[in-house]
């Protein structure tokens, strides 16, 4: 055992993992590593970044080094969640965040929602859609359009909401002729309220959440929160989401209670975040499940850490601490 500057023990030197290719969207890349940047600055630690293959973490013997994991991307990548998760633990690494089962289940949408259905939790209503004239047997509109494997929103645009059929087929016949899995659901227009989930002494709890109010927003296709708003390219668009962080006590009890249960069922015990839109009745519904949420010192989960008092730093020792599962 070592001894870092923050008091907290931990076994080998951490090494931080990131990944970026050829593909990745120049603000994303810069994001995932100044990300990885700041987070090897605190750790005082080497970092690594990743492209078409992970081999290269194989230099870092897994008897010598433990990952800070930060790999995020599409499946089909090296670095995707699940993948290199799954690569750390056929090579013997022990690795921060969720295992690669529980980053799986979460990743595919649709599974998602089979998950939550028997566990009892509310999602928005959903079909896969097998072909783009499947839409023409919807009828529960507005509906919005989802990739079922998509990170980060990368094809999500306010086309995606959709009020009829002759809307969605069109949009619908792109994504799956670009070989995408497609998910026509129920689009619910409301606040979203994404909650931080964070392991803490031995039991997962809500760390906070942050609010998003887009009443200020006329066109209901554009109250989502699309690729471009999160990388800031949407003309006004972060000017008129109203957002705002909630300490753990200011969560509503039962949303903050479906949360727990929700990241439960897919097998999450370190930490994450979950989705909900707010209805016109005050009901919540999960639309999205992000185990590994990002840790950039901009990110939901560190937002809701020091809106409780914490600061950045502690809160990356205590995800490095968590590589255990159990602290």
């Amino acid at each position: 055992m070592t001894e870092t500057v923050s008091g907290e023990p931990h076994h080998l030197p951490p090494l931080v993992v990131y990944g970026v290719e050829e593909r990745t969207d120049p603000r994303e890349a810069l994001e995932n590593r100044m990300a990885a940047r700041k987070v090897a600055d605190v750790l005082r630690a080497e970092r690594l970044e990743v492209s078409a293959s992970m081999d290269p973490v194989l230099a870092f013997p897994p008897d010598r080094f433990e990952i800070f994991n930060l790999c995020e991307g599409e499946p089909e990548t090296a670095f995707g969640f699940a993948s290199a998760a799954g690569f750390f633990e056929r090579n013997g690494y022990r690795h921060t965040g969720e295992t690669s089962a529980v980053l799986a289940a979460a990743q595919d949408k649709w599974r998602l929602k089979e998950f939550l259905g028997q566990a009892g939790i509310d999602a928005p209503p959903g079909v896969l859609l097998k072909t783009p004239g499947d839409v023409r047997g919807w009828t529960d509109w507005p509906a919005i359009l989802k990739r079922v494997d998509e990170h980060g929103s990368l094809h999500l645009t306010p086309r995606n909401v959709v009020f009829s059929a002759d809307e969605a087929e069109p949009v619908a016949a792109e994504l799956c002729g670009a070989g995408f899995r497609v998910l026509l659901e129920k689009f619910i227009d409301g606040m979203e309220i994404s909650v931080c989930l964070l392991r803490e002494k031995g039991e997962l709890k809500a760390a906070g959440a942050l609010a998003k109010d887009f009443s200020g927003i006329g066109d209901v296709r554009q109250r989502i929160l699309s690729y471009e708003y999160k990388w800031g390219a949407a003309p006004g668009a972060r000017e008129t989401v109203l957002s705002m962080p909630l300490r753990p006590e200011e969560i509503p009890e039962e949303l903050a209670g479906a949360a727990l249960k929700a990241y439960s069922a897919i097998g999450g015990e370190v930490y994450g975040r979950v989705d909900f839109r707010m209805d016109a009745r005050g009901r919540g519904w999960v639309i999205d499940l992000n185990p590994n949420c990002y840790a950039g010192e901009d990110g939901a989960l560190a937002r809701c850490w020091e809106n409780g008092g914490g600061n950045y730093p502690d809160l990356i020792w205590r995800l490095l601490k968590l590589i255990d599962r159990g602290s």
